[in-house]
């Protein structure tokens, strides 16, 4: 039997790509049952098992009219607490090729409701994306204040202490609370602009990443790209963009691997 090109590109990879579990979160964090702002923003987390919840959920999240909305297939780690959450709560993990579904349900009853997906899990009204995570995504400096907080700035990367008190006394002494500084090498770099623009539907910027690291991001992983290309999964259009399909979106992590080496920093 022939696959349609979604189940080929499904099928390919490994399952752990399609983690599943699916939440959806709006103003605050949107469970099925919450139908109102009140119930929304009190909501500790939102989690669909079955295609009937995820509608349920996505409706109620429009009827909200939030201007930027979240959705995400979960991976739910063995030591997780929300493992037992959903096993106090009698739920069970969606099936991959379930949750696969259930996500490009969501994002299409979302689309249809005036939302633009702009990254892997995220959509907003237009005009509307979240400035704060494109900094991140679009490989911006960004400076973290208080305890624990990680800062990245000219390529120089570092956190704060994380024990409260150890931060207060050293504030209070007029004293360093930055550790952990390093350096990110020109490869680190290279790899984290193109890992994280990945998850942005414009993709890569290939002439940018040209100019700025003298790379031809193609060319350096032809081998790699063209199957995916193949696919359906991976969209290039030569020195302009490479781009993720919406059906690669499920795979992204195997796509990513392609630019990391195995190493995720």
């Amino acid at each position: 039997m022939r696959l349609a090109p979604r189940s080929r590109a499904f099928r390919l990879f490994p399952a752990r790509t399609l983690q599943a579990g699916l939440c959806l979160l709006g103003l605050g964090l949107l469970t099925p049952g919450c139908e109102s702002l009140e119930q929304a923003t009190s909501c500790e987390a939102g989690i669909a098992a079955n295609a009937d919840a995820l509608t349920g959920s996505v409706d109620a999240l429009v009827a909200l009219a939030p201007e930027h909305a979240s959705i995400y297939l979960l991976e739910i780690y063995p030591n997780a607490p929300l493992r037992d959450e959903m096993a106090r709560g009698g739920w069970s993990v969606a099936p991959d090729e379930v949750a696969a579904e259930m996500y490009l349900q969501g994002l299409s009853r979302l689309e249809a409701a005036g939302y633009e997906q702009y990254e892997i899990s995220n959509v907003a009204r237009p005009g509307r994306r979240a400035r704060h995570n494109l900094l991140y995504w679009q490989s911006g400096h960004w400076l973290g204040l208080g305890c624990g907080a990680h800062s990245t700035w000219d390529g120089v990367r570092w956190r704060n202490l994380s024990s409260t008190a150890e931060y207060v006394e050293r504030m209070t002494a007029g004293r360093r609370v930055r550790v952990e500084a390093r350096t990110l090498s020109a490869e680190e770099r290279l790899e984290e602009v193109l890992f994280m623009g990945l998850r942005l539907t414009e993709g890569i910027d290939l002439q940018a990443v040209a100019a700025r690291y003298g790379v031809d991001v193609f060319a350096r992983h032809e081998d790699q790209l063209s199957r995916f290309v193949e696919l359906g999964v991976l969209v290039h259009e030569p020195g302009r963009r490479l781009a993720l399909t919406r059906e690669g979106m499920l795979v992204a992590n195997e796509i990513m691997m392609v630019f990391i080496g195995g190493t995720v920093r």
